[in-house]
């Protein structure tokens, strides 16, 4: 007999969550797609073999760790202008449309915007 779901996702959310998303504001923009797409390969299996209870997406942790970290770090007025600044930015066709918008390349715009 084995542990319980509940069981299961939080021993997952434990070990293997906060591994992920530790320092993940400082790494995680320089994630190619094969290392994202082996990620989100680990993330199913663990899903499909219930270990934990709803399916995850490392674009989808990176953008929510990114979000809490610009929350913390600038008021509400200053993250809203920047992403839609981001938004702008990305439209635009300028190199940043292949990259990842990361807070470190927030934190360098904002700064810009406030001198």
């Amino acid at each position: 007999m084995g542990m319980l779901q509940i069981h299961l996702d939080t021993v997952f959310h434990a070990l293997i969550m906060s591994k992920i998303r530790y320092a993940l504001c400082a790494w995680g923009g320089f994630l190619t797609q094969i290392q994202k797409g082996m990620i989100n390969a680990f993330l199913r299996r663990m899903y499909k073999y219930h270990f934990v209870s709803e399916c995850f997406d490392i674009d989808a942790i990176v953008d929510d760790v990114d979000r809490k970290f610009l929350r913390c770090c600038f008021p509400q007025s200053t993250v809203c202008i920047l992403y839609s600044l981001q938004s702008k930015v990305i439209r635009t066709g300028s190199a940043l449309e292949t990259t990842t918008f990361s807070s470190q390349s927030a934190t360098v715009l904002v700064a810009s915007l406030l001198l």
